[in-house]
């Protein structure tokens, strides 16, 4: 969890180092940066995480060992909802998932209309399509 109370994933973690790269008190502690690409028409997004020295852009600039990653939308956390909510209608646009509490537990914008929408636990859901009630819906499938 973050300050805000936001659930995260961490993709990497890196300790100060010796280096044997000057200024040793930069290069030593400060490892180095992060580079995030939006490619919205894909849904998608790449993480790069670069050592301290390298010139982003440059020819030959190589980001860490096992980077860049890649996540899509589908990855944030969806994968393990193993409930759906089925719709009576489609929904296009903005859509906004709240449970009982009335907390937002899933919100994006649709590439296409959907009728269906992943939810990590049963329950009673009220589904918010461009800001306008669609109303209450029930998990209706468990997801294989």
């Amino acid at each position: 969890m973050d300050g805000f109370g936001n659930k995260v994933t961490v993709h990497a973690v890196a300790n100060p180092y010796l280096t044997g790269r000057f200024p040793a008190g930069l290069m030593n502690r400060v490892t180095g940066y992060g580079v995030l690409e939006f490619d919205k028409p894909a849904r998608q997004y790449t993480l790069e995480n670069y050592p301290r020295w390298v010139v982003y852009g440059t020819q030959g600039a190589k980001p860490f060992p096992g980077w860049p990653v890649v996540v899509t939308q589908a990855d944030n956390g969806q994968a393990a909802c193993k409930w759906e909510l089925r719709l009576s209608a489609p929904a296009d646009g903005v859509v906004d998932v709240r449970n009982a509490a009335g907390e937002t537990v899933l919100c994006y914008r649709t590439k296409e209309p959907v009728r269906t929408l992943p939810v990590w636990a049963e329950g009673e859901y009220h589904v918010l399509v461009d800001g306008g009630s669609i109303g209450k819906v029930s998990t209706t499938a468990r997801r294989g």
